[in-house]
């Protein structure tokens, strides 16, 4: 909203949070993240591409459930979520918003929070930040 009233002249936010004000031409997407263009973006260069590394990790969604909660559940609601997101119509949805469908067994979704983590604490500690 800032950016549509003119307070501020740029942002970051993910695609989804654009694609609708870019597709009427009130928005320029400049770049995004990841290794590989955007299905929904096929004009809008990845940073790689402009030359700024350290960009390629995309945000991702996850389904999350309480600790202890039964692993034949998980994996149960794991297979199905991947059945849903597989169908075109579904898969076709979520592309056309911004979304790159990549669905993930419990497993690696629990790695990449952890590499995510490991990531984010490196550049806080890094960069000197502290909570007050």
């Amino acid at each position: 909203a800032d950016m549509l009233g003119n307070q501020i002249s740029a942002g970051v936010a993910s695609v989804q949070d654009f694609m609708e004000n870019h597709k009427a031409g009130k928005v320029r997407v400049l770049a995004v993240l990841g290794t590989q263009r955007q299905a929904a973006l096929p004009d809008v260069p990845t940073f790689d591409e402009l030359g700024l590394k350290g960009f390629e990790d995309l945000p991702y969604y996850g389904f999350y459930a309480p600790a202890g909660t039964p692993a034949a559940f998980v994996t149960r609601f794991s297979q199905a979520l991947a059945k849903v997101v597989a169908q075109p119509e579904v898969h076709g949805q979520l592309t056309a918003m911004g979304l790159t469908v990549a669905p993930m067994t419990p497993q690696q979704l629990g790695a990449r929070q952890q590499a995510y983590t490991r990531a984010w604490t490196r550049i806080i500690k890094s960069s000197g930040f502290t909570a007050r």
